[in-house]
């Protein structure tokens, strides 16, 4: 059962619902398990609803007071235009009212968040169902939550940082007081053990990770309803507030929600996109054996959070739906791979790894790793930064390769397939790839790409905004050294109709849903 709601904010609610109290505007209340939100005219007004959870208590004025306040702070850095500040209800002659006659008289009666009003249709959920989002968005949406990761608070011997398992045997009752309890208390139980298992098997990694710095105040709630397109920009809101250990946690543990949220949507292809670009700008490949245990444990937030909240048959599958999901991630990875695509700048390597890396390994699919975003990490740029010269140096290039096998050997480690994107002209860079795969006990196939000179030269010159910085002068340098496709590996025609991804796809013997 659900916690009761006390009868104290029916005023308040009638108040904020009401368009006298916004000059006249129409007024549209959309309800979550926690909050009321009131949209009129230009304005949201968050009200926090008098419950109390295992996970946060909203019972007394004074305790949504805190909580408005620890919203404004949350969000600010994420979204300082949004966030606009916190207002008091008073009481006039009994009656709610922003400001009364005179001075106010007495405590406020409740609190709420004024927020910039949106579109609802700005929502990446919304724009997900819409066919409206892109991939440019969603590697936007990257950028900014590593920025602002980056920037984060890290966690300290003296801040609170809650234990992952206890966050799973927590869960577990609060799921029991939604409506999924009656139907599915058995799954409940059993993702309660399956989380706990993975926890305990990535435990050492967890901890390591806290002490390594990738433990931070993060946003805590990043499922696709609370991230939007704001005056333009790819903008989270609604960060946790109720509870800063709640929201200080694994880096990867805050990713995982979005990524998990995405293939909840039947996006694998944006969620191997946001990951890849995530871990492109910052190389924790590392983190990647807890990253199934995260995101499980975020299908499962969610299905407790739309639980709490259901009041219908449909609203109840929605969150079954979850439950599902969650079930479903902590499961072994399937034997790794390691697919390596190599060929001349133009030839659509980048492309065509893109393409091929959702449908291999783990639900998110592969491990991207390119010789381009690697070399634009090692020296500390952004992907489509452009690098002088000296970042070509065949020293810089022989770091850039042994970077990316660093990073290769971690992701496979950690049980997910790899697809690597270089040139590979170099035979020396091609048996280092092979060797990573037979050290790791991973299949390995080369893939080599080819096209007529006037086809990659037309290609090269069409290019802008990647992370390549490949001109003419540079392939015609390739054409001039290159003795050929390497005997060992699949030779594919890139711009044969037969060739791309699908050409690839039945070489491989890869079998994407349709």
């Amino acid at each position: 059962m659900r916690p009761p709601e006390v009868d104290a904010q029916r005023d308040v609610i009638a108040f904020l619902a009401s368009p006298a109290a916004h000059d006249g505007a129409p007024v549209e209340r959309v309800s979550t398990h926690i909050s009321h939100i009131f949209l009129a005219g230009d304005r949201a007004f968050k009200l926090k609803r008098a419950l109390k959870y295992e996970f946060a208590d909203f019972s007394t004025v004074e305790l949504r007071r805190k909580a408005c306040e620890n919203e404004l702070s949350a969000n600010r850095r994420a979204a300082p235009d949004m966030y606009l500040g916190v207002r008091a209800i008073y009481a006039d002659d009994g009656a709610p009212t922003w400001t009364p006659v005179g001075a106010p008289r007495g405590a406020p009666m409740d609190w709420v968040v004024e927020m910039a009003r949106f579109a609802t249709e700005d929502q990446f959920d919304r724009l997900l169902t819409a066919d409206r989002l892109d991939g440019a968005a969603i590697l936007a949406l990257a950028d900014r939550l590593f920025e602002l990761h980056e920037g984060a608070s890290k966690w300290t011997m003296r801040e609170g940082a809650r234990d992952p398992t206890a966050n799973a045997a927590a869960l577990v009752a609060d799921l029991r007081l939604g409506a999924l309890n009656d139907a599915r208390a058995g799954d409940i139980d059993a993702w309660g053990a399956r989380a706990a298992a993975a926890f305990a098997a990535n435990a050492e990694l967890i901890h390591a990770r806290l002490k390594a710095g990738r433990v931070r105040r993060c946003h805590g709630d990043l499922h696709l309803a609370n991230i939007c397109l704001f005056r333009g920009e790819v903008t989270p809101f609604d960060a946790i507030e109720f509870d800063d250990e709640v929201a200080t946690i694994d880096v990867l543990y805050d990713l995982a929600f979005a990524v998990m949220d995405l293939l909840h949507f039947g996006r694998a292809d944006f969620a191997n996109g946001l990951l890849n670009r995530y871990l492109a700008r910052g190389g924790d490949y590392g983190g990647l054996a807890a990253l199934p245990a995260f995101a499980s444990m975020r299908a499962a937030v969610r299905a407790m959070a739309l639980g709490l909240a259901a009041r219908d048959d449909a609203a109840t599958a929605r969150a079954g739906a979850y439950l599902d999901l969650a079930l479903s991630l902590p499961e072994p990875p399937p034997a790794p791979r390691v697919i390596a695509i190599g060929g001349l700048s133009g030839s659509g390597k980048s492309t065509l790894a893109r393409e091929v890396a959702p449908h291999l390994g783990t639900a998110w699919g592969a491990v991207t790793i390119s010789s381009d975003t690697t070399r634009k990490r090692l020296f500390g740029v952004a992907p489509e930064t452009r690098l002088g010269a000296d970042a070509y140096r065949p020293e810089a290039s022989a770091m850039t390769y042994e970077q990316m096998i660093a990073d290769a050997g971690a992701a496979l480690r950690a049980g997910q397939s790899v697809v690597l994107d270089a040139t590979y002209t170099n035979e020396s860079a091609r048996a280092a790839a092979r060797a990573l795969a037979d050290q790791c006990g991973a299949a390995f196939d080369g893939v080599w790409l080819a096209a007529s000179e006037d086809v990659l030269r037309a290609r090269v010159a069409a290019r802008s905004g990647d992370a390549s910085d490949a001109t003419i002068d540079v392939l015609g340098a390739q054409l001039a050294a290159f003795e050929g496709p390497p005997p060992d590996w699949r030779t594919i025609d890139a711009a044969a109709a037969d060739g791309g991804r699908d050409g690839v796809m039945r070489a491989l013997e890869i079998c994407p849903e349709a």
